[in-house]
């Protein structure tokens, strides 16, 4: 079970997302979006995902819309389950593999295909950092959607940094708008 908890700058909790995952299978994920009093759910069961949406209403959550199912593979990830598709498939990487990935769209209770691959090694001393691009599969969607960057510690296996589209919103000409931002882990 992981918790992760981000922040705006005066410290208001600004989203909160809850997961279990299990042997690197993701069971389940909540999402709190409190800059947009919404709430996202996916569970994974066998090879079914199903994505819930819910307006936050004080302490209640409204439905927001009808539920939806997709089939998925082993290749399906959400959230946390990132990190440890990666770690599962470390040596792949590191031997120059591109990995295909279905990746969760909360918000969108959808999927979309990526791929993931190394683009450097960088050794000084005793530290070794792996740079990693995460990239739509689709050429279409690629045109219109920068690449994620993950930088990982590739001795102690830690992401150190990500740096891309986050589940985070900017407030911009009085709406929220995609936030790319730069994560650095602690």
């Amino acid at each position: 079970h992981d918790e992760i908890i981000i922040t705006d700058v005066s410290g208001t909790t600004a989203l909160r997302e809850n997961s279990t995952v299990k042997e690197g299978t993701l069971l389940s994920l909540k999402i709190e979006q409190f800059q947009l009093k919404e709430t996202f759910e996916i569970i994974q069961s066998g090879k079914k995902v199903t994505f819930k949406s819910f307006k936050m209403e004080g302490d209640k959550l409204i439905p927001e819309r009808k539920d939806q199912s997709e089939d998925v593979s082993d290749s399906f990830v959400a959230g946390p389950g990132l990190e440890y598709f990666i770690l599962h498939h470390w040596k792949e990487l590191m031997g120059d593999e591109t990995l295909h990935i279905r990746f969760a769209l909360a918000e969108r209770a959808d999927t979309v295909g990526l791929k993931i691959f190394k683009t450097k090694v960088e050794r000084s001393g005793d530290t070794e950092t792996a740079y990693l691009r995460m990239k739509p599969s689709s050429i279409f969607i690629a045109a219109i959607a920068d690449p994620v960057e993950i930088i990982i510690d590739a001795k102690k296996l830690k992401i150190l940094k990500f740096i891309g589209r986050s589940p985070l919103k900017k407030l911009e000409g009085g709406k929220f708008k995609p936030l790319d931002a730069e994560i650095i882990y602690r």
